[in-house]
C-alpha cells in the first residue's frame, strides 16, 4: 500500500449494531488515497470480529486494541488512553476522526481535501447531520459559514456562526505535521478533563493553525445516544471541563484579537448550557449515590467562570438555571420535601441575591402550621429540622431540635424563635417531657434578656402544671431577686 494521503481514526467499543455502516463509509469513500485506523477498545462482542473480516481483504485498515476498556478499567494498563493517542500512528498528510455509530458522505474526504490542498489549511471543516439513535428519521443539521479568508482570526466576527461546528473534532481535516510540531500543547490536558477531550483538542489546534477552511455542505452523520459516554457519564470533576473549555475558548479570542463584548457573552451562554445540560445527567445518572449527585451539583454551580456571568443572566435563564437544579433534587430524593427545602437554603445562602430563592423557601414554610410564622433567615439555623417536618418526621425533628440545644450556644437572634419552633413540635406530637424543656428553656431565655415580667408569666403557668419540680423552684428563687 502507497502512503496515504488522508488517515481517518475510530476506536469502538461493543459496537457490532453500527461499526459495519461506519466502515462501508470510510472504505467507499470516492478518495482511495486513505487508511483506517481502528482501535477496539477492548469489545467484548462481534464488532471486532466484523472489522478483521474487512481487514484481511483491505489492506487500508490498520487495527490495533486494547485488552480492557481503557473507561470501565481505568485502572489497568493500557496501550492507549485516548482517541488522540492513535493520531501518533496517521501517515496521512491530513487525519480525521470518526465515531464508530457515525458515517461519512462517500465525498468527505476528497472535497475536503481539494480544500486543504487549494487553500494549504491547517483544519478544514464541513457540516453535519445529527440523528437520534432512538428515532433516526428525525434529522437536524449544522452547517457553517463558506470560509477560505487567509486569516483565521475572521472566524472570531462570526463566532456564534462556526462555534458549534469546531467544538467536536469530527466532520475535519487536521494536518497532521501540524499535529506533530505541536503535539505537546495540543494533548497536554489536566487529567480531570475526561468530556470535552475533543473541544479542547479543536480550540488549541484553532489557536495554532494559520489557515481554517469551512465548507458550507454536510458530510458528515453524527448519531445522538442519550446513552453514550458524554451524555451518561458523571466523573466527579466533569463540571470543571466546562470551566476549562470556556478559558481555551477565551485563549483563542485573545489569539484573535476578537475578544469582544458580543463574543464573551456567547462564551458565557456556551458554559451555562453546557451547565445545563449536565444537569440533566445528574438526574440519569443513577449508578452515583444521592450525596455524590448532591455534592455535584454544588461544585458545579460554585464554579468559578459561572460567578463571572451570573449576575448578568436575564431572569428568565436565571429561573431556568434554579429550575433545573429543583428538578434534578426531585429526581435524586424521590420527591422528598425535606430535601427539597435543603436545597433551596443552601441555593439561598449561595446566591442571596436572587429573590426567588427566598420566595421559594417561603413557599415551603406555608405549607406547615408548624414554620409557618418563621422568617427565612431563621428557618436556616434548624433547617434540617425544618426538613424534617416537612418530611413528617416529626420524632427526627424532636431529635435535630434537642441536638441544637446540647451542642452549641444559640446565637440571641434565633433563639426565641428556635424555642417557639420547639415547643409548638413537641406539642404536635404530644412530648410531653420535650414540651416542658422548652418551655423551662424559654423561662430561661426571658431572663438572660431581662425580660422579668415574660418570665414571671411564663413561670406561673408552668408552676400550676408542675409542682415541687427543682428547676422551677431554683428559677423562682433566681427570678424573685428581680421583682
Amino acid at each position: 500500500m502507497k502512503t496515504p494521503v488522508i488517515s481517518i481514526v475510530t476506536q469502538f467499543y461493543n459496537s457490532e449494531s453500527t461499526i459495519e455502516k461506519c466502515l462501508i463509509s470510510v472504505l467507499n469513500q470516492t478518495m482511495k488515497d486513505i487508511e483506517w485506523i481502528v482501535l477496539d477498545n477492548g469489545s467484548e462482542d462481534k464488532s471486532a470480529e466484523i472489522v478483521a473480516r474487512y481487514a484481511a481483504r483491505d489492506s487500508r485498515i490498520r487495527m490495533v486494541r486494547n485488552e480492557f476498556n481503557n473507561i470501565k478499567y481505568p485502572d489497568k494498563q493500557h496501550t492507549f488512553t485516548s482517541p488522540l493517542d492513535l493520531y501518533d500512528l496517521c501517515k496521512g498528510k491530513y487525519f480525521a476522526s470518526l465515531d464508530s455509530d457515525d458515517y461519512y458522505d462517500l465525498t468527505f474526504a476528497e472535497k475536503l481535501y481539494q480544500l486543504a490542498r487549494k487553500h494549504e489549511a491547517d483544519i478544514v471543516a464541513c457540516g453535519s447531520y445529527f440523528f437520534r439513535m432512538e428515532d433516526p428519521s428525525q434529522v437536524s443539521v449544522r452547517i457553517p459559514p463558506l470560509y477560505t479568508a487567509s486569516n483565521p482570526s475572521g472566524i472570531g466576527e462570526d463566532l456564534s456562526s462556526f462555534y458549534g461546528v469546531f467544538r467536536p473534532i469530527w466532520g475535519k481535516l487536521f494536518q497532521t505535521s501540524t499535529y506533530h510540531k505541536y503535539r505537546n500543547f495540543l494533548v497536554d490536558r489536566p487529567s480531570y478533563l475526561t468530556n470535552g477531550v475533543d473541544t479542547f483538542f479543536s480550540l488549541r489546534f484553532m489557536q495554532i493553525a494559520k489557515r481554517i477552511v469551512c465548507l458550507d455542505q454536510p458530510l458528515h452523520w453524527y448519531m445522538i445516544r442519550l446513552q453514550s459516554t458524554y451524555h451518561s457519564d458523571l466523573p466527579p470533576q466533569r463540571w470543571r471541563a466546562y470551566d476549562l473549555l470556556y478559558c481555551e475558548g477565551i485563549a483563542l479570542l485573545e489569539k484573535w484579537n476578537q475578544r469582544t463584548e458580543t463574543n464573551n457573552i456567547f462564551l458565557y451562554l456556551v458554559h451555562y448550557h453546557s451547565i445545563l445540560d449536565c444537569i440533566d445527567i445528574v438526574c440519569r445518572a443513577r449508578n452515583k449515590t444521592a450525596t455524590e449527585r448532591l455534592s455535584f451539583l454544588k461544585n458545579m454551580l460554585c464554579s468559578d467562570v459561572l460567578g463571572l456571568y451570573l449576575h448578568r443572566l436575564d431572569q428568565k435563564d436565571q429561573s431556568t438555571l434554579l429550575e433545573k437544579s429543583f428538578n434534578a433534587i426531585n429526581e435524586i430524593y424521590q420527591n422528598s420535601k425535606g430535601q427539597l427545602f435543603l436545597w433551596f437554603c443552601w441555593l439561598y445562602e449561595t446566591f442571596p441575591c436572587f429573590s426567588y430563592i427566598q420566595e421559594r423557601i417561603v413557599s415551603f414554610l406555608d405549607t406547615s402550621v408548624l414554620l409557618k410564622s418563621l422568617q427565612v433567615h431563621e428557618v436556616l439555623y434548624v433547617r434540617q429540622a425544618a426538613a424534617n417536618i416537612l418530611d413528617n418526621n416529626i420524632s427526627a425533628a424532636i431529635g435535630e431540635l434537642f441536638l441544637l440545644a446540647d451542642q452549641e450556644e444559640i446565637p440571641d437572634i434565633y433563639t426565641h424563635s428556635y424555642i417557639l419552633l420547639s415547643q409548638r413540635t413537641c406539642a404536635f406530637a404530644e412530648y410531653i417531657d420535650g414540651w416542658v424543656f422548652f418551655q423551662k428553656l424559654e423561662i430561661e431565655y426571658f431572663m438572660e434578656q431581662y425580660l422579668f415580667e415574660k418570665a414571671q408569666k411564663a413561670l406561673e403557668e408552668l408552676e400550676e402544671l408542675l409542682t415541687d419540680d427543682a428547676d422551677l423552684l431554683s428559677m423562682r428563687q433566681r427570678l424573685d431577686k428581680f421583682i
